[in-house]
């Protein structure tokens, strides 16, 4: 008898202990606050992508040109093309050879501008350029032989997230017919990680001209002019100003890209930028936050490109989606590519 009361204490007293965690797990703050727009936000069109034959990867872009949204897989043969409401107009297949599709699959981003299609593929530092319609495509290299983030400028230029022969980062403008460097600059501080600490998204806002780095794991982010200089170096209004990588051991995946060994906690997820403005969507919940909101919301915090000074917020519904794989601003729409669907909101952006 006393054997099981004994048992039965240290059972409540564990329970009591997890429920303290938990309770300061769920209180916990992250030292900001902010500021909501009155805002109708409406869905407007959604397309359920479990119709489709193959896994979306991301968006390539909105081509202004025909309107058309294209989605890539990844398979980096197949694009699905939507129109601008989100009917499913034709699927774009590359005749890539094996050899080429499978050492492109291992890392690759995409865009389409001016009904040109470009492929960064990641881990041989080369480009594919292939013109909509055609039967044939040509590959260039570019001065790196890791491209680890990319963003196209125009349909002649580009702008490359690299790593020197010294390992050291740096940024490089392309031209996209060639791969030759036309402009070069070094404004990330050196990172012993292999370059994790300082990973990021690049965003180019063709309004003014700018290339945008926001980093995935820290509040910071930075502004580049178009040979770029830098403009400026701000923060977004969280306070994560490090998120070291606590081991420092790493190991390969087959596809040959390095992965830290112990996960890394995203704080930047997803950027874009429209008008004089960049939108990012964060994973962290304010202090004036519901404490459930990322569980029922998206969050996209709205700075100006101009200066990086913080503007506003607002909350977008899950609308029956779990994540969010991508976003595009179009026209005071918000595009969303998420896990299952891929949606249209309407929204007052300031």
């Amino acid at each position: 008898m006393r054997k099981n009361i004994i048992i039965i204490g240290i059972l409540l007293l564990s329970l009591i202990t997890i429920s303290i965690l938990l309770l300061n797990t769920f209180n916990s703050r992250n030292g900001f606050k902010r500021i909501y727009i009155s805002n109708d936000i409406v869905l407007s069109k959604e397309f359920n992508l479990k119709s489709l034959p193959v896994k979306i990867k991301d968006i390539c872009n909105i081509d202004d040109k025909n309107k058309y949204l294209y989605i890539s897989t990844f398979d980096p043969r197949f694009y699905f093309i939507f129109d601008d409401n989100l009917n499913l107009l034709d699927t774009l297949k590359i005749g890539f050879d094996t050899k080429l599709t499978q050492y492109v699959k291992s890392g690759f981003d995409a865009s389409v501008v001016d009904s040109v299609l470009l492929i960064y593929a990641k881990n041989g530092g080369f480009i594919i350029r292939h013109n909509i319609g055609s039967d044939t495509y040509n590959t260039f290299s570019t001065e790196s032989k890791l491209i680890t983030k990319s963003v196209t400028l125009d349909n002649t230029y580009s702008t490359l997230r690299i790593f020197n022969k010294d390992n050291s980062q740096s940024f490089i403008k392309i031209n996209n017919q060639n791969g030759k460097e036309v402009a070069k600059g070094n404004i990330l501080d050196s990172d012993i990680k292999s370059g994790f600490s300082t990973d990021g998204m690049l965003v180019s806002n063709h309004n003014d001209s700018l290339i945008l780095y926001i980093q995935y794991y820290t509040n910071k982010f930075y502004c580049l002019n178009k040979n770029l200089e830098l403009v400026y170096e701000s923060h977004t209004i969280d306070t994560i100003y490090h998120n070291p990588i606590e081991n420092g051991k790493f190991h390969t995946k087959k596809s040959g890209q390095f992965m830290p060994e112990v996960p890394l906690k995203i704080i930047n997820k997803y950027a874009d930028s429209y008008e004089d403005k960049l939108i990012i969507n964060s994973s962290l919940i304010a202090d004036n936050d519901p404490l459930n909101l990322l569980q029922n919301s998206y969050i996209f915090d709205i700075y100006s490109a101009l200066n990086g000074n913080y503007i506003s917020s607002i909350t977008i519904p899950k609308n029956g989606t779990k994540s969010l794989h991508d976003f595009k601003v179009y026209h005071n729409k918000l595009i969303l590519l998420c896990d299952n669907k891929l949606l249209i909101i309407n929204a007052n952006l300031p």
